[in-house]
C-alpha cells in the first residue's frame, strides 16, 4: 500500500480524532499536504510503504537542513499516522530520521520574566485602564499558565475565596491534561483584591483579554517597548517560566513546583526551573531599563495596596 500523490487531506471529524484541537489537525493536514505538494514537484515515487518511508525521511532531512523547526516534522509523521493509520508502524526510517533530530535539537528557550518586570508590566496595564489584562499577567505568574491558557481565561474560571485571600483558577483545556480541566490554588491579597474589585463589573462568560491572539502580542511588544525593551527581548511564554523559578524560590520546593507547573515528570520540571533561573541571572539590564521596571513596578504595588474590597 502507497501514498497517492494526488490524494486530498481533509479536516476529519468523528470519534477517530475526538481529543484533538482543531489546530493540531489543521497542522497536521498542512504539513503532509507540502510533504505531498514536494513529492509531486520532485517525482517521487510513493506506491509502495517503503517508497513512502525514504520520501518522508528526505523530506525531514531537507527540512533540517534547511533550518526549518523541528515541530514540522513531527507534524508530518504524526498526520500521516493520524490519517492513514496503517502507516503507523510503517515509517521505520522516517522516525529515525526524526529521533536523531531531536536528540542534537537545542531549542531556544524563552527568557523568564522576572517579578520585577512582571508587576511593571502590569502597572502599565492597570494606568492605561486595562485592569482586566494585568490580572492577566497576575495569575499567568503565579500559577504557570501557557499563552494559550492565559488568553482562554473567561471570569467564569475564577473563584474568589470570601475568607481568606485566594483564588482558585479553572484551566478549562490544557495540552497535559488529556481534555481534562485542572485547577490550581494561590493566595496573594493585592491580587485577590484586584480580582473582587473587577468581578462585579464583569460578565462571568467575558475573557480577561478581550481581543485575538495577535492583538495581545501586539500589545505586548507595545509593553516592551513602554519599559524600554526591544521588541524580541521577551515573549509571553516568559511568564510561566519566570513563575516557575519564582515558585521554587519562594517556597524552596520542587514538588510544590512540579504542582504548580503541571508537569508529568520530577526530572522535566527540575530541568525546566534550573534553565530558568540560569538564563533570568545571565539576563542583565541597561540603565535604562531598570530605572523604568523599577519606576513601574513600585507604581503597580502602590495601586494594588489602594484596593479596597
Amino acid at each position: 500500500m502507497g501514498l497517492p500523490v494526488g490524494v486530498s487531506i481533509l479536516m476529519p471529524s468523528g470519534l477517530k480524532f475526538a481529543g484533538l484541537q482543531k489546530r493540531t489537525i489543521r497542522a497536521y493536514r498542512v504539513a503532509v499536504s507540502r510533504f505531498l505538494l514536494h513529492a509531486k514537484l520532485c517525482h517521487l515515487p510513493l506506491r509502495t510503504q517503503t517508497e513512502v518511508d525514504a520520501a518522508v525521511a528526505d523530506y525531514i532531512n531537507m527540512l533540517y537542513q534547511e533550518g526549518d523547526s523541528l515541530a514540522q516534522a513531527g507534524h508530518i509523521l504524526s498526520g500521516l499516522k493520524r490519517f492513514i493509520p496503517q502507516m503507523r508502524l510503517k515509517l521505520p526510517l522516517a522516525s529515525q530520521y526524526f529521533r536523531n533530530w531531536q536528540r542534537i535539537h537545542a531549542p531556544a528557550r524563552a527568557i523568564p520574566l522576572s517579578w520585577d518586570l512582571l508587576q511593571a508590566m502590569a502597572a502599565v496595564c492597570l494606568t492605561l485602564a486595562k485592569p482586566g489584562v494585568a490580572l492577566m499577567l497576575y495569575l499567568g505568574f503565579f500559577c504557570l499558565l501557557r499563552t494559550s491558557e492565559m488568553l482562554a481565561l473567561q471570569w467564569c474560571h475564577l473563584i474568589l475565596h470570601e475568607r481568606r485571600p485566594q483564588i482558585s483558577v479553572i484551566i478549562p483545556y490544557s495540552k497535559t491534561s488529556n481534555g481534562n480541566p485542572q485547577v490550581l490554588v494561590f493566595e496573594d491579597a493585592n491580587v485577590w483584591r484586584l480580582a473582587c474589585t473587577l468581578q462585579r463589573t464583569n460578565g462571568s462568560e467575558a475573557f480577561l483579554w478581550p481581543g485575538r491572539p495577535h492583538r495581545f502580542r501586539c500589545f505586548w511588544r507595545s509593553l516592551l517597548t513602554l519599559l524600554h525593551f526591544g521588541q524580541e527581548d521577551y515573549v509571553p511564554y516568559g511568564i510561566r517560566r519566570g513563575g516557575a523559578s519564582w515558585c521554587f524560590l519562594e517556597t524552596a520546593s520542587m514538588d510544590a513546583t512540579l504542582h504548580r507547573g503541571r508537569w508529568t515528570c520530577a526530572k522535566t520540571a527540575k530541568q525546566y526551573v534550573d534553565q530558568g533561573t540560569l538564563a533570568m541571572a545571565k539576563t542583565l539590564w541597561n540603565k535604562a531599563q531598570r530605572r523604568s521596571v523599577r519606576k513601574w513596578s513600585l507604581k503597580g504595588a502602590r495601586i494594588l495596596k489602594r484596593l479596597r474590597q
